[in-house]
Parts: structure tokens; C-alpha cells; sequence
């Protein structure tokens, strides 16, 4: 059972999933310890309302909207910060930030999807999760 990853719903994009062996047999566990099967995985490329560009590989599974994992998050070298004045997410290297807004008690991304792939390229979780848009040139 695998607990802490990024997730998107199953059908919210449009394109094949990549698939591995151990797609077939992974499960994610919910809150109550419900299991939801792993679909595969898709590469998502978005663009916040700060400019900034998000890469992100998530696991495709039976939830509602998509969830990113601050544990996946802080594991690639970012800082999630949740501050009174905004909560944000910094890149500890280049020191870019993603804001996030509040909502009922949810916090959220705003972002404009640039490019999802389920091609091979989505298996690499190597590469910087965030950075200028330039680097899409």
C-alpha cells in the first residue's frame, strides 16, 4: 500500500496512462482505509498565476480532484510554507514560489495546464518540480 503520493483522478485528462508492473498490484489506502487501485501515471506541465511552471508525475486513482503530497513535495527539495499572509510552496534551490489560495478549509494551486503526457517520458520523476517558463523553449 502506498501512502503518500500525488494523485489525479481517473478520466481528468485526456491521454494514455503509462503503466508498470507494479501498477497492477500497487494500492493506495484512504483516511478510513479504503483501497483505490493504481492506474498508472500521467505528467502534468502547468503554469501558475505567478508564472511559474509546475512538473508533476501523478498517480491516476479513483479520487474526486487531484491531491499533491507535501511529503512528495518536500522530498524534491521545497519548502511548503502555510502563513497567515499566504500560504506558498518555494523551490529551495532556485528559490521560485508557487502561492496557494485557502478555500473551506482546503488549500489550493491555482494553475493553467500547459501539456499532460502518459508517454515514457512520465516515468522519470528526475528534473526540477517547478521553475521559469523559459525552460519549456
Amino acid at each position: 500500500t502506498r501512502r503518500s503520493s500525488d494523485l489525479v483522478p481517473r478520466g481528468a485528462f485526456d491521454t494514455q496512462l503509462v503503466q508498470t508492473a507494479r501498477t497492477r498490484s500497487e494500492v493506495f489506502a484512504t483516511a478510513s482505509g479504503q483501497r483505490m487501485p493504481n492506474y498508472g501515471k500521467q505528467r502534468i506541465k502547468g503554469l501558475s498565476t505567478s508564472g511559474t511552471l509546475l512538473n508533476i508525475t501523478a498517480q491516476v486513482t479513483d479520487v474526486k480532484k487531484p491531491l499533491i503530497s507535501v511529503q512528495e513535495m518536500v522530498s524534491k527539495g521545497n519548502q511548503v510554507i502555510f502563513k497567515t499572509d499566504g500560504p506558498i510552496i518555494r523551490n529551495c534551490e532556485s528559490g521560485l514560489g508557487i502561492p496557494m489560495v485557502e478555500r473551506g478549509g482546503q488549500y489550493l494551486i491555482e494553475l493553467e495546464i500547459a501539456a499532460v503526457s502518459g508517454d515514457s517520458a512520465a516515468s522519470s520523476s528526475s528534473g526540477p518540480i517547478f521553475s521559469r517558463p523559459e525552460s519549456l523553449l
